[in-house]
């Protein structure tokens, strides 16, 4: 009995042994990836790409970035100019198909949770500026941004408007 479990015991050292060699010399002869830091979607962010062709991984960072800087222009809740902004502000205008996509996979959720994940609650939230001095509004101004909140608020057409209305 003592025989087996030593020589067990041997097998499972030479086993790990083993591997673990293997294992460093995989790491060892890994190439090192292409490494890309950027700041956007107010998070910054570390690509790592591993790829031979450095010039292919460099392509395909700035194409990901480039891409995320475009969405986050698309939703940006604090800039103005952003489709989400303009939607919150009321405007009428066409969506591109991601924004128009983004909205209608919220309204999904926002329904599935029973409007507990309500995407028409940030006009109610503004008036305490949460992200500023905060303040407390007045009764007119939660009043009036509570006629703005609600999922049946905002229509969506076919031809790709999004707009709130009351």
């Amino acid at each position: 009995m003592k025989f087996w479990k030593a020589f067990i015991a041997i097998i499972i050292f030479l086993i790990l042994t083993l591997s673990s060699r293997l294992f460093f010399e995989f790491i060892q002869n890994k190439d090192e990836p292409y490494v890309k830091k950027e700041f956007v979607l107010d998070t910054l962010l570390t690509l790592k790409i591993y790829e031979k062709d450095k010039k292919l991984a460099k392509n395909t960072a700035d194409k990901i970035i480039d891409d995320l800087k475009d969405f986050e222009k698309e939703i940006n809740y604090f800039d103005p100019n952003s489709q989400i902004s303009k939607i919150n502000q009321g405007k009428i205008f066409k969506a591109t198909s991601l924004t128009y996509a983004l909205v209608e996979e919220s309204l999904s959720y926002s329904k599935k949770t029973g409007g507990f994940f309500d995407i028409t609650i940030g006009c109610l939230m503004d008036t305490w500026d949460f992200d500023g001095e905060g303040r407390i509004p007045t009764d007119d101004e939660i009043h009036d941004a509570l006629s703005k909140v609600g999922l049946e608020k905002i229509k969506m057409e076919e031809t790709g408007e999004i707009r709130i209305g009351k």
